[in-house]
Parts: C-alpha cells; sequence; structure tokens
C-alpha cells in the first residue's frame, strides 16, 4: 500500500563536557571515555562484525549513520581508559570553563 506509514526506530546520543562540568574531574572523565569507547566500537568494531558470514548476527547489529568524538583539549587520545591519574584539565574559574566547553 502505497499510504502505509513506515515506522523507524532512531536512537540518537550526545554527549557534550559541558553536562558534566558537576563532577568530579574522575566522573567526567570516565564518562568522556565511555563515550569514546562507544565510538570506537560502531566505527572499528561493527565493521568487522557485518563483514561476517553470520546473517543472524548482521540482523541484530544496529546501523549506525555517524559516530564521532572530539576530546580535544580535555583528555589525550592514546590516554588509557583505567588511567585515573590524569590531572583536570579544566580551569577552576567559570568563566574560563564555560568558554573552553
Amino acid at each position: 500500500d502505497k499510504d502505509a506509514i513506515l515506522e523507524t526506530e532512531l536512537f540518537l546520543k550526545r554527549v557534550a563536557a559541558k553536562a558534566y562540568t558537576h563532577k568530579s574531574w574522575t566522573d567526567m572523565r570516565r564518562t568522556l571515555v565511555y563515550a569514546r569507547t562507544e565510538v570506537r566500537f560502531y566505527n572499528e568494531i561493527v565493521p568487522l562484525l557485518l563483514a561476517s558470514n553470520d546473517d543472524m548476527l548482521r540482523r541484530q547489529i544496529p546501523k549506525c549513520f555517524h559516530a564521532t568524538y572530539d576530546l580535544s583539549g580535555l583528555i589525550e587520545e592514546d590516554s588509557l581508559t583505567t588511567d585515573a591519574s590524569q590531572p583536570s584539565p579544566l580551569p577552576e574559574d567559570e568563566e574560563q570553563l564555560n568558554a573552553l566547553l
């Protein structure tokens, strides 16, 4: 039927560092690194899974149209997920913080 309405699910996730400034640096860093890991999963691992011959697996993986992150100035690219000793790069002054984020 040409008048049928198609229903599509869409999941959108946006993690903005500014939304986590009320948390300690350790908590904020953990959240940002989790977001980085999730983007890497969709960009690096999912294509490998989709290339498999397992149709059942391929049907279970959600289609990702765009995944990116920008943690420049906050977390170094080679910073380990478990490295909680990294000092906070954020200024303590609220005006400077708002200008940065």
